[in-house]
């Protein structure tokens, strides 16, 4: 519902007395701000933290007069929690969410996993439109390490196309009049003799002494047993080596708890979230035993936004239900579990998708 943006501000005896409350006593101003107002802007202004987010997010509201939940950051409303609303268990059942500990708040650090059934997936592309069938909600995890890694081998290029790299790049281009390499991939048939030219002037720009004693050194040394020519000479050819890249692989991740329930409520619901992640990561059976059912996907998030992650997949879930040795509740519940799981994304990540993690968390 739009909200009048007179009532927003005009409610407020000093936005400047406001704004420094926000600075040095955020707890008690959004109590205050949450009766003052009247209009549910507790997820607004509890991510404002800071002077120049509250001024922007009411200078959005006033010019547009728009609701309080399109103003909102988009990762905001993603992570409201069940406990946001005055029926948690009601709220939860509805929106199967599962919670540990109980008492996880929503203005603390965690980290949401969010399980969706298997679907066809672009390795370049992220699908946003899946349906969320179980989300779970757990603390941050004790390591939040991101890597990232590109492959690249090590090619002998030899000493005439290495040191005439530079040369051959720039007549490749002039003869695709500046349409670039890629124009020659695509169409060799067009550029056939062209290059076939370039490789003479190469060959004849290099006939002198050095490239001769360089193509007679590899003669003697096809000919004679390994290594008497580097021995008998004291040179060895320089192999002009180049690192070309290849390609990149799917970003793997590592995450660790320790739980420990304190209630019989919260071993239950522990024991709910382990068996999700079980069935979750686990392909099922059809049509009898022949064939598998995939596996489902998941997508996961941290509050706050420590880093992005594309949708993944659990390859691998350990769970020692006995990390200190074997100790139990009356009614047989364990009483800790050290918990670790393995995720591998199944989107790439490039430059591209970096950009718009930075661009959205710049702006949100």
């Amino acid at each position: 519902m739009p909200i009048n943006p007179i009532s927003l501000f005009t409610q407020i005896p000093s936005i400047g007395t406001k704004i420094n409350e926000i600075t040095n006593a955020p707890k008690n101003l959004l109590s205050n701000l949450d009766g003052a107002l009247g209009t549910g802007l507790y997820p607004l202004y509890s991510k404002a933290t800071d002077v120049t987010s509250l001024l922007n997010t009411g200078k959005l509201l006033i010019s547009n007069s728009i609701s309080v939940d399109q103003a909102l950051p988009i990762y905001t409303r993603d992570f409201k929690t069940p406990e946001e609303t005055s029926n948690f268990d009601e709220e939860r059942r509805a929106s199967n969410y599962l919670m540990f500990p109980l008492d996880l708040r929503a203005n603390t650090e965690f980290i949401k996993i969010e399980f969706m059934k298997y679907s066809v997936t672009n390795p370049s592309t992220d699908n946003r439109n899946t349906v969320v069938e179980k989300s779970i909600f757990l603390p941050m995890p004790s390591n939040l390490q991101e890597s990232f890694s590109v492959a690249y081998d090590s090619t002998e290029l030899g000493a005439i196309i290495g040191r005439n790299m530079v040369n051959i790049v720039g007549d490749l281009e002039k003869m695709t009049g500046g349409k670039g390499l890629q124009d020659i991939v695509n169409n060799p048939q067009q550029y056939n003799s062209g290059v076939h030219d370039i490789a003479k002037k190469i060959i004849r720009s290099n006939l002198n002494k050095n490239t001769l004693a360089w193509g007679a050194w590899h003669l003697a040394d096809a000919a004679l047993p390994k290594g008497i020519v580097s021995h008998a000479t004291g040179i060895v050819p320089n192999p002009y080596v180049a690192q070309i890249f290849q390609g990149i692989g799917f970003r793997e991740f590592s995450f660790s708890w320790k739980f420990t329930p304190h209630s019989a409520k919260e071993s239950e619901e522990l024991k709910k979230i382990l068996f999700e992640l079980k069935t979750r990561m686990l392909p099922g059976l059809t049509l009898g035993d022949i064939f598998f059912t995939m596996p489902d996907h998941c997508r996961v998030s941290f509050r706050p936004d420590v880093f992005k992650m594309t949708k993944s997949i659990i390859t691998n879930l350990s769970i020692n239900h006995a990390p200190n040795g074997p100790a139990f509740y009356n009614d047989d519940s364990t009483f800790e579990y050290d918990v670790s799981i393995q995720l591998r994304e199944i989107e790439l990540v490039t430059r591209d998708r970096v950009r718009e993690w930075e661009t959205k968390k710049g702006t949100s």
